[in-house]
């Protein structure tokens, strides 16, 4: 049932090894076991259902966990050793996929202006901090709110992120442009 959740998810994916599956299925149930089976014991489950759907649950998110840092990684991350902190003050600069450098430069430009304009009063430093960490480093909203100066939890990062990203959208659509659906 785990592979088969897992094996889902990898099959989506173009990039992915035979052995991906078993791996992937051994985290999952390392990662279930951690801690004396600490998840396992803390979550309420009424049936055997419940539990079979609680499981394939967390085998996806091990899966998706995996393809995130992955591509994170692609995107630069692994530059910097993916510490938000190191990147919030190094500003590790990449070219964007299919632009060339003077392109990147231009638009990560019009987004920062469009940024700064929905992003005012005293929380705009640290929302365009999110912004960046997430779009530009590949950070989760897990791994953002860790950073001491964000002050949030997970939940207030993806806040955060789905503010920002409508506000932008409606920024740069009235100056004729339209962000990609990722965002």
């Amino acid at each position: 049932m785990i592979s088969g959740a897992i094996g889902n998810i990898v099959r989506g994916h173009q990039d992915h090894s035979s052995g991906l599956v078993e791996q992937l299925t051994q985290d999952t149930f390392t990662k279930l076991c951690e801690g004396d089976c600490k998840r396992l014991r803390s979550v309420n489950l009424a049936d055997e259902e419940s539990l079979c759907r609680y499981l394939r649950v967390v085998a996806r998110n091990v899966a998706r966990d995996h393809f995130r840092a992955e591509d994170a990684a692609k995107r630069g991350r692994d530059m910097y050793g993916g510490d938000p902190e190191t990147a919030e003050k190094t500003g590790v600069a990449k070219v964007e996929r299919g632009l060339s450098f003077h392109e990147s430069t231009v638009l990560l430009a019009e987004v920062e202006q469009c940024l700064r304009k929905v992003t005012k009063g005293p929380t705009g430093e640290r929302d365009r901090l999110i912004f960046w960490l997430h779009y530009r480093q590949g950070f989760t909203a897990g791994e953002i709110a860790l950073v001491p100066s964000v002050k949030l939890t997970d939940k207030g990062v993806e806040s955060v992120l789905f503010r920002l990203v409508s506000s932008l959208r409606r920024e740069l659509s009235r100056g004729g442009q339209v962000l990609s659906a990722k965002g």
